[in-house]
C-alpha cells in the first residue's frame, strides 16, 4: 500500500516538472490572457468622457476654437489568431452635455504578446503605451504602420507622478520643443486604474521677421497655430 502511495505521487511529482520544463522552454507557447495595463484598463463596458478644445490660427484664419465633447467606450472583444484579447472602441462626439451622441468612428485595441499597448485608428495602428514602462523608456509609435519613413519615438517622461488630483500618472511624450521659432508639444497623460486624463497635441509657429522696423523675431509673436487639448470629464463602465 505505501508504494503505490508514493508511486503515485511521485508521478505527480514528475508530471509538474515536466510542465514546467515545458513553459521554461517555450514561454511563447502559453495562452495569453488580458493582461492590460493599470494605466490603461481593457475591459468591456469601460467608457472615457472628453472635454476637447481645439485651436486653429493663422494669417488667414485666425482663433476659431472649436469645443466639444468626445466619448470612447469598449463595447465588445474577440481573440485574435495570436491569442490577445482585442478590444472594439465606438468613438461618439457631441456639442455639449445637453447634445445627443454622434457616431463618428470605430477604433480597436489590444495588449500584444511583449506588453505593448495598441490602438488602431482608422485601421492604423499605434503603440501608445508599453506594459512595465518606466520613466526613461522609449519606444516607436509607429512600429506597425508606414506613415512615416522615420520612426515617431515616444518615451515617458514621468512616472507616478501627481497630476490633476489623480495621485499616480505616466506621461509619456512625443515632442517638447521650444526656440525662437516655433513651440512643439505633444504629450498624453495616463492615470492608474483610469486610462488616459490628459492630451495636447500643439504645434505654434512665431513671427520670424528680421527685416528693420517690421521685425518681430524673438518676440513670440504667433504665426500660426494647431492646437488640441483633451482633458477626461468622466469614466466608468457601461
Amino acid at each position: 500500500m505505501t508504494n503505490i502511495f508514493f508511486k503515485k505521487h511521485f508521478q505527480t511529482f514528475f508530471a509538474a516538472l515536466f510542465l514546467l520544463l515545458v513553459y521554461a522552454c517555450n514561454p511563447d507557447e502559453t495562452p495569453v490572457t488580458n493582461r492590460g495595463s493599470a494605466y490603461y484598463p481593457m475591459r468591456n463596458g469601460n467608457y472615457w468622457i472628453y472635454d476637447v478644445r481645439t485651436v486653429t490660427y493663422d494669417t488667414l484664419i485666425q482663433d476659431v476654437t472649436r469645443i466639444y465633447q468626445k466619448k470612447l467606450s469598449i463595447t465588445d472583444s474577440m481573440i485574435n489568431a495570436e491569442g490577445e484579447t482585442v478590444y472594439k472602441i465606438f468613438v461618439h462626439e457631441r456639442g455639449n452635455a445637453e447634445d445627443a451622441w454622434t457616431y463618428t468612428q470605430t477604433w480597436s485595441l489590444r495588449t500584444a504578446r511583449n506588453g505593448e499597448i495598441i490602438v488602431s485608428e482608422d485601421n492604423v495602428p499605434y503603440v501608445v503605451l508599453i506594459n512595465g514602462a518606466r520613466e526613461g523608456t522609449s519606444w516607436n509609435a509607429n512600429r506597425y504602420n508606414n506613415l512615416t519613413e522615420d520612426p515617431v519615438m515616444l518615451s515617458v517622461t514621468a512616472f507616478q507622478k501627481p497630476h490633476a488630483g489623480y495621485d499616480n500618472t505616466i506621461t509619456v511624450t512625443e515632442a517638447d520643443e521650444r526656440n525662437l521659432i516655433f513651440t512643439n508639444e505633444r504629450y498624453k497623460i495616463f492615470a492608474k486604474d483610469v486610462g488616459m486624463v490628459y492630451n495636447r497635441q500643439s504645434y505654434t509657429e512665431y513671427c520670424n521677421d528680421q527685416g528693420g522696423e517690421t521685425s518681430c523675431f524673438g518676440q513670440f509673436i504667433r504665426a500660426k497655430e494647431r492646437t488640441t487639448t483633451e482633458t477626461l470629464a468622466a469614466y466608468g463602465r457601461l
